[in-house]
């Protein structure tokens, strides 16, 4: 039996010292019915020169050259272009596993899921860090009781999944710019996610995700990124009501998300700046019960450093120590900012 065609969308720009590895290992792959849409957008380095090499030497290559309008729009070209059955994307500066498409898609099938999920190994120039495994291997049903579980794939990277192109096309999905809407991904992702009911998990970490400073995903100091949160996760619990579903316990789960993913895009972080930052999010009604919950949660697990300086963070925001609470985040974020990585818990 002939295998369904995958199209993999590579939003391009300025990673000329990373995109001959992104795209041999899409190369490599074990899946053979690929075509690669590499969209160079407006990159000033080598990209342009890389990609039409790349194609005229594969013809499963396929090269969209645009003005450098951002990530989402460089997406959103791929998908214009896009024929496959299955779609996938990847970051120019990343790479995947040989067996990942292969084992993904097989999973997908076998399983009758609308998408399909991988763990992630984050890397830099010296190191892999520590692997956090967020999936293990099972099977995710929609529940309206427990949106939770379901909804959390959303709170992701776009890239470690694999969806149905005829979902994308018949729900009229696309990527929005994030002058719009904070984290474009979660957007794209809560959307998809309205319109399916089943979702393949894997253990397995696939992706690797590199960390570098000047990544486009790494950008920080968003001057209006709480207004923005503030407004996603408006839309987001009209979408997904208009979709015929209740938010539930996934509102909780993406305010407090949404409230740290503000805290660390906070230029020139500051105890006042924090604590304003805070005290916009508790205006949602239900910021005093998510707090409780993931305190209790917390309570319950506590397995690492970082597990303990959350406990301690929601204890103080549950008392509200509003002051203490943004003393400690300021002392974290600006070391955010210094280190340029991810997740900084005072390692």
């Amino acid at each position: 039996m002939e295998e369904k065609k995958l199209s993999i969308i590579v939003p391009i720009y300025n990673v000329g010292l990373y995109l001959n590895e992104c795209v041999e290992s899409l190369l490599m792959q074990s899946y053979s019915n690929i075509e690669i849409i590499l969209v160079n957008d407006g990159s000033s380095d080598n990209c342009g020169v890389l990609c039409d090499n790349l194609a005229l030497a594969n013809p499963s290559i396929k090269v969209i050259h645009q003005e450098n309008k951002g990530l989402p729009h460089a997406r959103n070209a791929g998908l214009n272009m896009a024929t496959g059955d299955y779609v996938g994307f990847i970051d120019s500066d990343d790479y995947i596993s040989k067996d990942m498409y292969r084992t993904m898609i097989e999973r997908l099938e076998a399983t009758e899921s609308d998408m399909v999920v991988c763990n992630f190994q984050t890397f830099n120039k010296f190191s892999n860090n520590p692997f956090q495994e967020r999936y293990k291997d099972e099977v995710i049903l929609f529940d309206e009781s427990d949106t939770l579980k379901f909804y959390q794939c959303a709170l992701d990277s776009s890239c470690n999944k694999v969806y149905r192109g005829n979902i994308i096309k018949d729900s009229e999905l696309w990527f929005e710019d994030k002058s719009i809407v904070a984290q474009e991904d979660y957007w794209f992702l809560v959307r998809y996610c309205s319109h399916i009911s089943k979702i393949a998990t894997i253990s397995e970490p696939y992706y690797h995700y590199r960390e570098r400073k000047s990544s486009i995903s790494k950008s920080r100091s968003d001057e209006d990124i709480v207004l923005r949160c503030l407004h996603f996760i408006e839309i987001s619990r009209d979408y997904i009501k208009k979709c015929g579903r209740e938010i539930g316990s996934f509102q909780e789960h993406l305010l407090l998300n949404l409230m740290f993913a503000s805290i660390n895009n906070i230029p020139d972080a500051s105890v006042k700046r924090i604590c304003d930052t805070v005290m916009s999010f508790k205006t949602f009604e239900n910021f005093d019960i998510a707090v409780r919950n993931k305190l209790r949660m917390l309570s319950n697990r506590c397995q690492s450093l970082r597990d303990n300086y959350d406990l301690i963070l929601y204890y103080l925001l549950s008392k509200k120590f509003y002051t203490l609470f943004s003393i400690l985040e300021t002392i974290r974020v600006k070391r955010l900012h210094s280190k340029s990585k991810s997740d900084i818990y005072f390692d």
